[in-house]
């Protein structure tokens, strides 16, 4: 058993780590359960994009919004 629960949990670290988020996201509970929910959609969507002009505009789409100040 907790062979299977370390493997979970090193997923969860890989994962964790590609979404750019500590591992406690997952278990913070609403907040951090919306903000996973918008990760998944924002890869979802991503998927749907099928051409590298696509991904293009909405990587500096989004850097454009990363880059604006907080008001």
């Amino acid at each position: 058993m907790t062979d299977r629960v370390d493997a979970r949990m090193a997923k969860l670290h890989v994962m964790a780590a590609l979404l750019g988020i500590p591992v406690d996201s997952f278990f913070g509970g609403h907040a951090a359960a919306e903000r996973c929910g918008e990760v998944s959609e924002c890869l979802r969507l991503w998927d749907k994009i099928k051409t590298a002009d696509g991904h293009h505009q909405a990587l500096e789409y989004l850097r454009e919004l990363a880059d604006e100040p907080k008001t």
